[in-house]
């Protein structure tokens, strides 16, 4: 691990005698003996010689929290409707964090972002804004969603909408006065059945393609397939690129992701083709610019992703 930039360590929970519910605001403590922590724990993963632990990989991004969106429900408390309560803590713990490791980073949760409560699901639409109008943007570094295409319409009529919604997010922190990198910590598709979403291999091999190449055109610092080999278990969508077998068998998606890395290493993205050039409005084309190789490469692909249509490109 040592030199791994990317190792993200996320902060999922407090214990009980902090707070009423793990994954939301500290009530049973001063917020200080949360900073006390985190600074011990930052120090202890800083690479600086100094409390180290030994052999210990050296840890840059600290996410604090899970999609702490999740508003109250029968089953957990998170941060949902308290985004004042979260902007405070961010407040309270990023100078401690900056304190023993200067260059650590401090990433917000991970946001859902989706299936708001008014769709009758768990996130708070507003949880978001209500950290921002707080004041909690001068308090982390890096922002940080995940993203699912069974949420794809929140966000796009057609295709994916990853790219759609970074950009959404990327404007409401402009209206803030904020520009942050931004990285995803969760996307993926299973490859399996369930009956409540089938899959199967191709519509994962693709999802692999379309949310590599999308979060690349959205200048995302970097995204996380999540997760790397399948749960099992309780979990009924194998959304991993390995198996959860012993050992583990890489799946076809698990190859296309190799190969995918290996083609676009020194590659930048350049633009999207326009529907005027694509002469398809179900086709999306995005353009890379290989200055290494001296090569342009080409990503395209239809909507919906599940389409056996085929149709001409021509490339001038």
């Amino acid at each position: 691990y040592d030199g791994c930039l990317n190792l993200v360590v996320t902060h999922l929970g407090a214990p009980s005698w902090a707070a009423t519910s793990p994954s939301g605001p500290i009530d049973q403590a001063p917020l200080s003996e949360l900073t006390q922590y985190l600074g011990a724990l930052v120090e202890r993963y800083d690479g600086d010689g100094f409390l180290d632990a030994p052999g210990s990989p050296v840890v840059r991004y600290w996410e604090l929290y899970n999609e702490p969106d999740v508003g109250s429900n029968p089953y957990e408390s998170r941060w949902g409707e308290n985004g004042a309560l979260y902007a405070q803590m961010l407040a309270a713990v990023y100078p401690v964090i900056k304190a023993a490791s200067p260059d650590a980073q401090v990433v917000f949760g991970g946001l859902a972002y989706d299936w708001f409560q008014d769709q009758n699901g768990p996130f708070v639409r507003e949880f978001l804004d209500d950290v921002l109008t707080s004041g909690g943007g001068a308090y982390f570094d890096v922002m940080n969603f995940h993203f699912y295409p069974l949420f794809g319409p929140n966000w796009t009529s057609v295709g994916a909408g990853l790219l759609e919604k970074t950009n959404f997010i990327h404007n409401k922190l402009q209206a803030y006065n904020l520009n942050k990198p931004m990285i995803v910590t969760e996307m993926g598709w299973h490859n399996n059945a369930p009956t409540e979403l089938p899959s199967n291999d191709q519509t994962q091999m693709r999802y692999v393609v379309i949310l590599y190449t999308q979060s690349l055109a959205a200048d995302l610092k970097f995204s996380i397939w999540w997760p790397l080999a399948d749960i099992g278990g309780f979990y009924s969508f194998n959304s991993g690129l390995i198996t959860s077998d012993s050992p583990a068998v890489q799946k076809p998606a698990f190859y296309v992701y190799k190969y995918m890395t290996e083609a676009l290493h020194s590659a930048v993205f350049e633009r999207s083709l326009t529907q005027e050039e694509t002469k398809a409005s179900d086709m999306e084309v995005y353009r890379f610019n290989d200055a290494t190789r001296q090569l342009k490469l080409y990503i395209a692909w239809l909507n919906p992703i599940d389409t056996h249509n085929t149709k001409l490109l021509k490339l001038r």
